[in-house]
């Protein structure tokens, strides 16, 4: 594959962000889904808008329950 190399380097690297407001039925599934990729992203962002229910401690048990998707965390809202 001539000259793709660089290119699939690059493709290799991906973020994903995910927003969240009251998401707390759905946000476990997004993170097993974005976590378990054929080619593992390089950071998985959750981004919550001050959500009102449980979104952020499903969030920080995803992270406990999978250390090795959790990486580094910070919060954000």
């Amino acid at each position: 594959m001539y000259g793709l190399e660089p290119i699939l380097e690059t493709m290799l690297n991906v973020s994903i962000v995910i927003p969240a407001w009251n998401e707390q039925e759905r946000i476990n599934d997004c993170l097993l889904n974005a976590t378990r990729q054929t080619v593992m992203p390089h950071e998985v962002i959750v981004v919550d808008n001050r959500s009102t229910d449980s979104t952020v401690a499903v969030v920080e048990q995803f992270m406990k329950d999978h250390p090795e998707s959790a990486g580094e965390a910070a919060a954000s809202g």
